[in-house]
């Protein structure tokens, strides 16, 4: 069953916390629609039961979203290592 991927819950971060650095860094904002779309992707894939999408594929997708989780979670460490 397929099942849509809470990015802040898997990061530990604030939707406030998220949507300030978004506002603050057009790059982030970018990767954070990069990660929706991936996403939104996979799980119609997998609704669908992958017809029209072999396992190479889906897994290239869930490979591609999980790039760009690292990206995005880079940003919440720096910040993060910042308050320090």
């Amino acid at each position: 069953m397929p099942v849509k991927h809470d990015l802040l819950k898997d990061l530990s971060v604030t939707p406030e916390l998220a949507s300030k650095l978004r506002n603050e860094n057009p790059h982030l904002d970018r990767l954070f629609a990069e990660y929706k779309d991936k996403d939104e992707q996979i799980v119609a894939a997998e609704k669908d039961n992958a017809l029209g999408i072999s396992d190479t594929a889906l897994l290239k997708l869930k490979e591609q979203r999980l790039l760009i989780k690292d990206k995005i979670a880079s940003y919440f460490s720096e910040s993060n290592a910042s308050k320090v």
